[in-house]
């Protein structure tokens, strides 16, 4: 695999979330409009056997989610007063320093923050009567949520696997075609809004012979030849068909539950996790779901191994 890291820089507020599976959606139909239906149909079958590409969620600044990890050592019995307050102080801080979890320093509560989560901001819309050409006097008011960087970021990354140079380029290609175009809900006018600041070599973060567990840095589903001991999140996903459809009844996706980013599994044979979920739609049976997730390799001690060994002994 090559691995990268693409950093994105928002030119506007955005409506969608930064989610691995709606930047596939988004590629699959550009390829679709520039390369054919029968193009993307054996690119996405080739999904089937290993990913062709691997598609980090987008995170913000220099922040990554920070590792679900089990307690070990002195947070495994009964805490003192002062462990008691250090962990509320913890408690919350979603996301972690890229840095130290390079480093493997995971308890470092200076590495913490809540940095790494979107502003919410909303914008207000009147609905005009287009009988009269003004705004309606009863329910012509609302409101719709977007997001923006917090305060002191300026970008996004989002990191990539791709099996050889031919998928780095195609990924290249379809990134800053996007960027053209927009990402997301209410893109055509004007959400979600990006340019692509830079790419960045990843390679050393991304292969650790000494690895013994993965850190999910996307939304996935998990296969059968992945690992089941871990600490994980779940969360279930009501998505739509982003294109192609003007019927409403065709648009809507089945719910989908999923592991999200933090999530931390043994490392088994991969160097990544996920599948592609089939049968996502009602409608049209050739629509999948990108479930795949880029993993980033940890090297854990001993303690942890050994703690998410005995979390695993009890699930069974």
């Amino acid at each position: 695999m090559i691995y990268r890291e693409y950093v994105l820089r928002p030119t506007s507020s955005w409506m969608t979330p930064w989610q691995s599976d709606t930047l596939f959606g988004h590629i699959s139909w550009a390829m679709l409009d520039q390369e054919g239906e029968q193009s993307l149909q054996q690119w996405l079958a080739s999904f089937d056997d290993a990913p062709a590409l691997l598609i980090s969620d987008g995170f913000i600044g220099e922040w990554l989610p920070r590792p679900l990890l089990p307690s070990v050592g002195k947070y495994a019995r009964p805490a003192s007063f002062e462990e008691a307050q250090l962990a509320k102080r913890m408690k919350g801080q979603h996301w972690i320093h890229r840095t130290s979890v390079l480093n493997h320093d995971w308890g470092n509560i200076d590495a913490l923050s809540k940095s790494g989560s979107p502003q919410l901001m909303l914008h207000m819309h009147n609905t005009i009567n287009r009988l009269t050409g003004t705004s309606l006097e009863r329910d012509g008011l609302y409101e719709q949520e977007a997001f923006k960087l917090p305060k002191g970021e300026r970008t996004i990354s989002i990191y990539i696997g791709a099996k050889d140079e031919a998928e780095l380029k195609r990924f290249d290609h379809y990134i800053r075609l996007i960027s053209l175009t927009g990402y997301g809900k209410r893109k055509t006018v004007g959400q979600g809004q990006f340019e692509v600041q830079a790419v960045i070599d990843r390679d050393e973060w991304f292969n650790v012979e000494a690895a013994n567990a993965l850190l999910w840095l996307s939304h996935g589903v998990p296969s059968e030849r992945d690992s089941v001991a871990g600490q994980y999140k779940l969360a279930t996903k009501y998505g739509k068909i982003g294109e192609g459809t003007n019927d409403q009844s065709l648009i809507f996706k089945k719910p989908l539950t999923r592991i999200c980013p933090g999530a931390v599994f043994l490392k088994k044979q991969h160097n990544y996790a996920g599948t592609m979920v089939h049968g996502i739609s009602d409608a049209n049976s050739s629509i999948v779901q990108y479930a795949y997730s880029l993993t980033l390799p940890l090297v854990l001690e001993d303690e942890y191994i050994e703690a998410m060994a005995a979390l695993l002994a009890r699930r069974l």
